[in-house]
């Protein structure tokens, strides 16, 4: 159980995001994954293609003030990825990168722990908000986001302050986005 406010644990997404990044960054040859980096909200790509993927699932206690439980799916592609035809997709071995699954756990669990610890039970969230934008897409990528209701089309202009997905469209509009499948 973690002892922040509820409203914190989409913070929780991203933060799943940085550590993931910061693990496969730690095992990995230096240089071999130039192109590593995060799409909003939580997968990792290797250029436009998905490397990783995460899922957090969230459920708060009796009273939604005092707590919540969060676990925490991470997916990575170490030897294989799936072939979907409308979803590119990648795996390390397929980049020259020979990770053994104990390996990338014992990294993920460091960078996890590192990154839990830094966010401070969403006091800090800024400090995990900022190193999630260091390793995004960057700042003017086009993006098509679906919300259910339909694809909304722009360009990648940031996070806010809670970290939803600011979209870029014509004459200065900006967008909010607090979830969402997002394809480049």
């Amino acid at each position: 159980t973690i002892a922040a406010p509820l409203t914190t644990a989409p913070q929780l997404s991203l933060l799943a995001g940085v550590a993931a990044y910061d693990a496969i960054r730690a095992v990995a040859p230096a240089g071999t994954l130039p192109a590593l980096q995060l799409k909003w909200p939580n997968d990792v790509l290797l250029g436009h293609a998905k490397l990783a993927g995460i899922l957090p699932e969230s459920s708060s206690g009796p009273s939604h003030d005092t707590g919540y439980s969060v676990a925490i799916g991470w997916g990575i592609n170490l030897a294989a990825h799936p072939d979907l035809p409308h979803r590119p997709s990648t795996d390390l071995s397929a980049h020259g990168v020979a990770i053994a699954p104990e390996t990338m756990l014992s990294s993920l669990g460091c960078h996890a722990m590192r990154w839990l610890q830094a966010w401070a039970g969403g006091r800090n969230f800024d400090a995990v908000r900022t190193a999630w934008l260091q390793r995004a897409i960057k700042p003017g990528q086009n993006l098509i986001i679906n919300t259910g209701s339909g694809p909304t089309e722009g360009n990648f202009h940031g996070l806010d302050a809670d970290g939803a997905l600011l979209l870029a469209q014509g004459e200065g509009r900006l967008r909010r986005f607090t979830f969402g499948d997002v394809t480049l």
